[in-house]
């Protein structure tokens, strides 16, 4: 959610729609985000993903609802290492949703 880091392509703009302040309190936005994937995290359905050498990727979806009441779909791949049982976020995406639309 970081505007000033080069690598988030203008990720962050998404989170601004749902009402994140993403520039003075990401960590609280963090925080919500979180909350709301953890309650998800034993319903949301998982999609194998594309194969890797490093390990095994899966693909998920949570539903989140910003501050100002809008959704959105959070897309994230995760990755559990060969070797490893614990799954890493490798990347992630919001798509805001249309007023009026789920």
């Amino acid at each position: 959610m970081a505007p000033e880091n080069p690598r988030s392509r203008g990720k962050w703009k998404a989170w601004g729609q749902l009402g994140y302040d993403v520039h003075n309190a990401r960590d609280q936005a963090a925080d919500d985000v979180t909350r709301q994937v953890q309650a998800q995290l034993a319903t949301a359905p998982v999609t194998p993903g594309k194969p890797s050498e490093h390990g095994r990727r899966f693909e998920t979806e949570y539903e989140i609802v910003g501050p100002n009441g809008r959704h959105g779909t959070l897309f994230a791949v995760w990755q559990v290492d060969h070797g490893s049982d614990a799954p890493r976020l490798l990347t992630n995406l919001l798509k805001v949703h249309q007023e009026g639309h789920r």
